[in-house]
């Protein structure tokens, strides 16, 4: 849909409405590609690549402005827009971060897994000692949440609890650097502060909690445990000293 097809559906629907004709049920205007829009009703629409969105406009039996409509759906755009944009900038800035060194030695690395399709979340975690060996690991899925990132919180959230019960260990690695930035800062991320909220609790625990980013090259063996759990056929709640041997074990693990 370009600019002008987009200003003159929602010049109908603002007309049909206003000259007290007969109100259209619904009506869906899909955003794809827009251009910036300059004008009275809609002061801007920033590009949109790759994606589309659809938002409706439905104002039968509803006794309302329609042009209150027309901006509502305006607000939709651009709450759409802000929260791709802070996932934008969140990727930029990664860009230009040096590589930060970090020495896998008592650490326990961690990871989630989650896809739009998938009936279950998957989290993993495997504990190396002072030594760099994997001590012991876990895996295990709940029902899908709301996003990836839901994922990754529900995952340190499974490992710091473990790491109180099973051994003395106060870093934590993963490859998720939005993981690390909502930790950092939970204030920045409202629509996660219930989750947020559950970590600063399980903190208080560790004296010395440290989460670090580690190259996903070196957080194998947590993406495949979240990956396994993921795609488990039923629920799936493991921990142990190895994989077991009824889960698939790829070689570079």
């Amino acid at each position: 849909m370009n600019p002008s097809n987009l200003r003159s559906d929602l010049e109908t629907l603002f007309n049909h409405s206003k000259g007290g004709k007969e109100r259209p049920s619904a009506r869906f205007i899909n955003f794809r590609e827009l251009q910036t829009i300059n004008n009275g009703d809609l002061q801007r629409i920033s590009t949109i690549r790759d994606s589309e969105i659809s938002i409706e406009l439905r104002t039968e039996g509803i006794d309302r402005d329609p042009l209150d409509l027309v901006r509502h759906a305006e607000s939709e755009c651009h709450a759409w827009f802000d929260a791709n944009e802070v996932v934008q900038l969140v990727a930029h800035d990664n860009i230009n971060e040096e590589p930060q060194v970090v020495r896998l030695r008592n650490i326990c690395l961690l990871d989630g897994s989650w896809t739009s399709s998938a009936n279950f979340s998957g989290s993993g975690w495997a504990w190396m000692d002072s030594s760099g060996n994997t001590q012991l690991m876990g895996t295990r899925n709940l029902p899908r949440r709301e996003s990836a990132l839901h994922s990754e919180v529900e995952a340190l959230r499974w490992a710091m609890e473990n790491m109180l019960q099973y051994s003395n260990c106060q870093s934590f690695g993963t490859d998720c650097k939005e993981l690390i930035a909502m930790v950092k800062d939970p204030q920045a991320w409202p629509s996660f502060s219930t989750e947020l909220e559950r970590i600063g609790t399980l903190q208080i625990c560790f004296p010395a909690f440290k989460i670090s980013h580690v190259p996903r090259t070196h957080n194998r063996t947590a993406d495949f445990l979240a990956k396994t759990a993921r795609s488990f056929h039923r629920e799936l709640h493991f921990v142990g000293c190895s994989i077991p041997v009824w889960l698939p074990r790829p070689l570079q693990v």
